[in-house]
């Protein structure tokens, strides 16, 4: 039989619904309350700080945003030079006082800057504390505006003229400084100091932002010295079927050197080089070299190749650049030398030299007779012709690194007092349309020489060029070539050969050369004065032939954009001394 038991008389303490007693939760209250009284103060200035970070990156921004614009314009230009506007136009354009005195207020409460005080501050006048204390600057108020979280915001720049002294010291504009005229557009010193105020809002009071910079002016490089040599000795153009441009040289060379407030040197050389409007380019040897530093580089051999594969287009031989040294030391450019020039050369009797046409074989006109597997343009690798120069002008010589078929040669010197370009090319024997009564060309071009040399000494000018070549033409009535000696004259002798003389199986001369010239001496652009000379052979030998490609759809069956012209021999150097 069970018993009960009386209930306790002892009652149970309070509680909350997770256990803990009344007491605990007040104790517990009552430590947070305290924490969190003691680390408010810390939180409200750790909001506030990230607040005030914030705007003052913001201001930070406009002012370089500012100081941007400025150093973006140019320094100065004249109001002659057209209508440009240069920083000193807006940001320190005469000496007109501000129309109002500024009143800036206190370091603590700053007043708002007003447009009224923009103007110019002479030395000892009023200005605020962001601003600089000595010296005459330029005020340029911006009036208040409004950016996306920024709030209204006002723009101050004071600019100073600057001396070159270290530290520099501010520089008093000359008196009726204006930079509305030419006379009085005169700045007093090359650069500026520039300091830019953002003042914006913070809880009601105007906080200034301040960044200070120098602006230099910019001058333009004086080329004191300037000496060149160029020249393509082969230059075929034409178009495709396609109706694409086709390009090819042969003996490319380009030497530049020059003094400014540095002594450079550029050396480019290219032996072979075609291109197609497809935009596939191919070269033979190559090198584009430029000092400082002083470089030399030994003789470099290229392979035979192609533009594209095969010699539908062009292709050439084995291709080689003689050594090539250039330096700017002691501040005079040089590359090569007369005895050891810079060389680009047509080596190797592979695809005939070089080989360039603009078609198919089966596209070629049957009437031309072209021999099979022949294009209208090769050379003659019979002969091969000295690469080197003459010892004692600048003109083709015997010797040489190799002989080759085609010849670029260069070279700049520079001394104290003297300054000396020269540019030479030479080829061997050029044929165009081989056929089965001209084998070897119905004409045949030879280029002995076109040369180019430009000197000073002591900024005393003189030059001189020379050119020789050679055109042959089969002449069928008498069984053999008739040769036309091509040299420096007043008379073009290509202009006396008769175009229907007759080449073989019916046709005439006229049947491949639709027009051709030679130099004269009155083309030759010679140039000198007191420290400067030029000298310019725009081309030795110059032929444009006829349609050379079939055209099914034309009237006559000859589609007439497949002429071929041919240059040989363009030359040109330069030298100019303004040390």
């Amino acid at each position: 039989m069970s018993q009960l038991r009386e209930p306790s008389s002892k009652s149970a303490p309070a509680s909350g619904d997770n256990g803990f007693t009344l007491v605990e939760i007040i104790v517990a209250l009552g430590v947070m309350l305290t924490v969190m009284v003691a680390v408010l103060p810390q939180l409200v200035v750790g909001l506030k700080s990230a607040g005030t970070a914030k705007l003052v990156t913001q201001a930070k921004g406009v002012a370089q945003g500012e100081l941007e614009r400025m150093r973006g314009m140019p320094y100065n230009v004249g109001p002659s030079a057209g209508p440009y506007v240069d920083v000193l136009d807006i940001y320190y354009p005469d000496l007109t006082p501000p129309a109002a005195t500024p009143a800036c207020g206190t370091s603590d409460a700053v007043n708002r800057p007003q447009a009224s005080w923009t103007g110019y501050v002479p030395p000892g006048g009023t200005r605020c504390s962001y601003e600089p204390q000595n010296g005459a600057l330029y005020r340029s108020v911006r009036p208040a505006v409004s950016a996306p979280g920024l709030g209204p915001f006002v723009v101050v720049t004071a600019t100073q003229f600057l001396s070159a002294a270290v530290p520099p010291v501010a520089a008093t504009p000359p008196a009726g400084y204006n930079t509305l005229h030419d006379a009085t557009d005169v700045p007093p010193e090359a650069q500026i100091g520039v300091t830019i105020t953002v003042l914006r809002s913070e809880h009601g009071t105007l906080r200034p932002i301040t960044t200070y910079t120098q602006i230099h002016r910019r001058d333009s490089n004086v080329e004191r010295l300037h000496v060149e040599a160029n020249l393509k000795a082969v230059e075929v153009r034409s178009v495709t079927a396609d109706g694409g441009p086709l390009a090819f040289a042969a003996g490319q060379l380009n030497l530049v050197g020059s003094l400014s407030n540095a002594v450079t040197v550029s050396a480019n050389l290219t032996a072979t080089s075609a291109s197609r409007s497809s935009g596939v380019q191919q070269s033979g040897a190559t090198a584009a070299v430029v000092a400082p530093p002083s470089a030399t580089l030994a003789t470099a051999n290229g392979a035979a190749g192609s533009l594209g594969g095969g010699c539908t287009y062009a292709c050439w031989g084995n291709t080689m650049l003689g050594p090539i040294a250039v330096t700017a030391k002691d501040g005079y450019p040089t590359a090569g030398s007369r005895i050891a020039p810079l060389q680009t050369m047509v080596t190797g009797p592979t695809n005939s030299g070089f080989s360039v046409g603009n078609s198919e074989q089966s596209e070629y006109l049957s009437k031309l007779e072209l021999l099979p597997n022949a294009q209208p343009v090769s050379v003659d690798t019979t002969t091969q012709r000295p690469s080197g120069l003459s010892p004692t002008t600048c003109a083709a010589g015997s010797g040489g690194t190799q002989d080759s078929y085609v010849t670029a040669s260069g070279y700049l010197q520079t001394q104290a007092a003297s300054v000396e370009s020269c540019a030479v090319a030479r080829t061997s024997t050029i044929a165009l349309f081989p056929t089965n009564s001209a084998p070897k060309g119905v004409v045949r071009i030879e280029l002995q020489n076109a040369s180019a040399n430009c000197r000073l000494d002591s900024k005393v000018a003189s030059s001189s060029f020379g050119y020789a070549a050679t055109v042959q033409y089969w002449n069928d009535t008498i069984g053999r070539y008739e040769s036309v000696p091509i040299i420096k004259g007043a008379l073009d002798p290509l202009a006396l050969v008769p175009l229907s003389t007759q080449v073989g199986g019916g046709r005439s001369l006229g049947d491949y050369i639709e027009s051709w010239s030679s130099l004269t001496a009155a083309q030759v652009t010679s140039v000198k004065t007191a420290g400067e000379v030029s000298v310019t052979l725009p081309s030795v030998v110059s032929i444009t032939t006829k349609p050379v490609r079939t055209d099914t759809t034309a009237p006559d069956g000859v589609d007439p954009s497949s002429a071929l012209s041919l240059s040989i021999g363009a030359t040109s150097c330069s030298a100019k001394d303004s040390r």
